[in-house]
């Protein structure tokens, strides 16, 4: 049965009416008639939601009703009204009840000023007796308190993984400045040690430019791999016992390594502390002896060195830096009295305090 207008009636048994205004969910009915879809019934509770009057929705298109002018509509209500329509349409269509994201529709404040709402909305078709859809009730529930919370939850953790993020950076900037400070302090050391010269000279945006002042000579001296081989197997005290060397430096891992199998030790290069002790680890490396650099990334000399009083207590470990005694991450990273060999070094040096603690039989010191 239709009215004068063509239109099915709105639901005209009055229990009916009585069970469909009582539900407590805002709910609206209108004609499957695309591209209109007009307004047959509406409850008490869609009016109270969406702030309007019962004759002002009756017999009108929704459309017209909510999205009367897409010029004037924001970008999300324009959005919306498509959505809409896809999703009657996909009722129409399918001849099942069809499912809404998430929707963004704002409704005049208090103050005449539009409000954020945000919307879970379903179509659901309504059939006769005879199988032939008849309605579609469209529910709507405001969820705009959730998808508030929700959006300041996330707000929130990304506040707090920046300030993590931030917190990791500053570390690590700080701990490559401790390197950086170490590696000129050690250049300083050799070149002072050395009764010479060095000048540092900056330019924004270029970089530093170190220049080093060297003696001029003409002599012919032997490398230190000459003077230990012209000395013959009796001045190699090293034995064949294995000394693994922790320095992320190439260059003092290169010389210190060398120095050590030139005397009689099987010395064992690790780029850095972790790597050291994943050698240990694995059993690819059984040291009797460890020297280690201090500041090192990933895993530091004092870590290495509290790895091995853990689980091989007993082995030696030398520390080796380019700061001084005096210096605090020296004294924060050292453990009190264990054996320490000051950047630069000599040769003659390292093998010495190696020699001399093995001697001393001195393993690694429990951490305080």
């Amino acid at each position: 049965m239709t009215d004068s207008t063509g239109h099915q009636p709105p639901l005209d048994l009055p229990h009916i009416r009585a069970v469909f205004q009582a539900a407590p969910g805002p709910c609206l009915v209108v004609l499957p008639d695309s591209p209109d879809f007009h307004i047959v019934e509406v409850n008490a509770a869609y009016l109270a939601a969406v702030k309007s009057r019962r004759e002002d929705l009756i017999g009108r298109s929704v459309f017209e009703v909510f999205f009367p002018d897409p010029d004037q509509l924001d970008g999300a209500a324009v959005e919306t009204g498509r959505s809409l329509r896809a999703s009657l349409d996909q009722v129409i269509a399918g001849r099942a009840p069809d499912v809404m994201p998430v929707q963004r529709y704002d409704l005049p404040g208090p103050d005449g000023t539009a409000e954020e709402r945000h919307w879970n909305a379903s179509n659901t078709p309504v059939f006769d007796a005879e199988d032939r859809l008849t309605h579609i009730i469209h529910y709507v529930q405001d969820v705009t308190t959730i998808v508030q919370l929700t959006r300041g939850r996330r707000t929130a953790e990304h506040g707090e993984s920046t300030a993590r993020e931030e917190a990791r950076l500053s570390a690590m900037q700080a701990e490559t400045q401790a390197h950086a400070e170490a590696r000129l302090s050690m250049v300083y050391g050799i070149v002072k040690q050395h009764g010479e010269h060095i000048w540092a000279r900056s330019t924004p945006g270029e970089g530093t430019t170190m220049e080093l002042c060297w003696p001029l000579t003409n002599d012919d001296l032997p490398m230190y791999s000459e003077v230990r081989a012209a000395a013959g197997p009796a001045h190699r005290p090293g034995g064949g016992r294995v000394v693994l060397v922790a320095d992320d430096e190439p260059l003092v891992r290169m010389l210190a390594v060398r120095a050590l199998n030139e005397d009689g030790y099987t010395a064992v290069a690790a780029e850095d502390g972790a790597a050291a002790l994943e050698a240990m680890e694995s059993g690819r490396v059984k040291p009797d002896l460890v020297v280690t650099d201090v500041i090192m990334p990933r895993l530091n000399g004092r870590q290495l060195h509290d790895a091995i009083v853990e689980r091989w207590l007993g082995i030696p470990v030398l520390f080796i830096s380019g700061h001084t005694g005096a210096d605090s991450i020296l004294q924060r990273l050292v453990p009190p009295g264990a054996p320490f060999l000051q950047k630069p070094f000599t040769p003659e040096a390292l093998t010495r305090a190696v020699g001399e603690l093995f001697l001393s039989g001195v393993g690694a010191a429990p951490a305080d």
